[in-house]
């Protein structure tokens, strides 16, 4: 039984002074945030071109999945986006590297030499945006145009499954994206001496970054309604077929509480005045703390519902597949055609594989509990905590991709 007393009473950020020295020491000069967001981008590329390996080597049909198919002297998707993530990765290492050589990780050097990630950032946006047909530029124009009609929640009728996990795939940058938020208001309002400086995390006050961060969600529930939408013209007003894009959006909804009370619980943690005895808010730091711990525990719950039961088409929380009409459960004298939980098409074939990555996808939903913990709840206030929760995210979606593309391709025919 879990004491919301002894909970609420949890700091919310530590010593900011401790923070601070110890990031700027040790993490935040050697890799400043401007940097940090590069990486992140490059990284999801590189976990693309594993995720489409992969379907090669095993024959998932992707290109017809996502309806692109290489022309004859074109190379296989994988290798396309390998060369195009070692160019960038090239361009962010090179200015990396003299970075490190002009700053030596010295305060005063770091503050100075911002201009350094500013024309690194520029020379990666130029490598995706070159115009023309050379240098993968197809494939660049996909990727462009469908970030842009993605963007704002577009959904297309002939590439709905490839806008879908482009957008899942967005969700997973909400945090990048709060920090991008963090990193344009340090260089328009001048809130730091440099975009190179320690992240200051209070520019653009306490609803600023929430509200970027709830835009990747806002976009998959604009994609939810339309699917929806789009259902009832097709089956008609009574039909109860696109009630799944409903159940789906409220997933995405969910997540809006959330972000919420961890916009006022952050506010009230350098509000002096904002305690629990406080009569200067609607609601106390104990109800709001308590509102976090179930607004959040709903959110992750659904959605690892959601990605084992309807994304992956898995039957760890049904008695039966959808793809199937025999019964998991062994009664007497029948013989399960598949192992317990999963389903009966299965590309991956190691149970096993299926049973591990439940459990990472879980546990990595589940990253918010270090909140709770006296001896963790440090990580998410530290930049390298951040850092490496952005990076965990990222995994998570990569692992989640095999199993959602597989499910696509012939796994199962959940909504």
């Amino acid at each position: 039984m879990l004491d919301f007393d002894v909970l609420s009473e949890l700091p919310t950020l530590p010593s900011q002074d401790t923070v601070t020295t110890f990031d700027h020491a040790t993490f935040s000069a050697y890799l400043p945030l401007p940097f940090r967001l590069l990486f992140l981008l490059i990284f999801g590329f590189w976990l693309c071109g594993l995720n489409f390996h992969y379907f090669h080597l095993s024959g998932i049909a992707i290109s017809n999945l996502i309806k692109y198919t290489p022309r004859d002297n074109d190379p296989p998707i994988h290798t396309s986006i390998y060369r195009v993530s070692l160019v960038l990765s090239a361009i962010w290492l090179s200015g990396m590297i003299l970075f490190w050589r002009l700053t030596g990780g010295i305060a005063e050097e770091v503050e100075q030499w911002g201009i350094l990630p500013i024309a690194t950032g520029g020379a990666i946006v130029a490598a995706l945006i070159w115009p023309g047909t050379s240098w993968y530029g197809r494939g660049r124009t996909r990727f462009l145009r469908t970030l842009r009609r993605v963007g704002i929640g577009g959904l297309d009728k002939d590439l709905r499954f490839p806008d879908v996990l482009f957008a899942d795939v967005v969700t997973s940058y909400a945090k990048a994206l709060g920090d991008m938020y963090i990193l344009l208001c340090m260089a328009l309002f001048h809130h730091s001496e440099s975009i190179t400086s320690h992240p200051n995390r209070s520019c653009g006050g306490s609803f600023g970054v929430p509200f970027v961060m709830a835009i990747p969600s806002l976009i998959r529930l604009r994609q939810c309604l339309t699917d929806y939408l789009r259902t009832r013209r097709k089956e008609g007003r009574g039909s109860k077929a696109g009630n799944v894009h409903l159940w789906n959006a409220g997933k995405y909804a969910s997540a809006f509480p959330v972000i919420l009370f961890s916009a006022v619980q952050r506010e009230w943690s350098t509000d002096v005045g904002g305690g629990a005895g406080g009569g200067q808010h609607i609601l106390t730091k104990d109800a709001v703390s308590r509102l976090w711990l179930i607004c959040v525990f709903l959110n992750s719950g659904y959605s690892f519902y959601w990605d084992v039961t309807m994304d992956w088409d898995l039957t760890v929380f049904t008695t039966t597949s959808s793809s199937s009409s025999s019964s998991p459960l062994v009664g007497a004298g029948e013989k399960r055609t598949h192992p317990w939980g999963l389903r009966p098409n299965r590309q991956y074939h190691s149970p096993a594989l299926y049973y591990a990555v439940i459990i990472l996808d879980f546990l990595l939903r589940c990253t918010w509990s270090f909140k709770l913990s006296p001896h963790l709840g440090y990580v998410n206030d530290l930049e390298g905590g951040i850092f490496m929760l952005e990076l965990a995210e990222l995994v998570r979606r990569w692992m989640w991709m095999f199993f959602r593309v597989e499910r696509e391709g012939g796994g199962g025919d959940r909504g």
